[in-house]
């Protein structure tokens, strides 16, 4: 489970350029050795990560008011601020990784998460990536 989540964390920092963040590092290398990120790392994903991402995405949503579709006729899920605010949002989530070495009842809703997340923030994309977790979840 930590490898696929490692994967998904990868390749987000990577396409969305969230790895210049020492958090971020520090939860791919988390993610990498097979380790939850603590209670503390969350927050700072959250206080250094998210909220600003969510902050950027709300005041280019703010400034097209007046175009129903968005960004010049750009659905909101096209917009690139969004599209970065979840993949922070799947950041953060996955940090928590699974709860225990076997995946559970219990770390399907938030493993899941983590995964909506990432395909919500690569769009068409998505689907390459998600094969890719399958391969990686069926090798382990």
């Amino acid at each position: 489970m930590f490898a696929a989540l490692s994967h998904v964390a990868e390749l987000l920092a990577t396409r969305f350029r969230l790895g210049d963040l020492p958090v971020v590092r520090d939860v791919q290398a988390d993610l990498a050795a097979g380790r939850r990120a603590g209670e503390q790392r969350v927050v700072e994903l959250r206080e250094q990560l998210v909220m600003p991402l969510a902050q950027r995405f709300h005041e280019t949503d703010d400034d097209d008011d007046d175009d129903v579709d968005g960004l010049d006729g750009v659905s909101f899920e096209e917009n690139p601020a969004w599209q970065r605010m979840q993949a922070g949002i799947a950041l953060q989530i996955a940090a928590r990784g699974p709860k225990g070495t076997a995946l559970t009842v219990v770390d399907i809703p938030m493993v899941f998460d983590a995964y909506h997340h990432a395909g919500l923030a690569l769009g068409a994309d998505w689907p390459a990536v998600r094969e890719a977790i399958r391969e990686i979840l069926s090798d382990a």
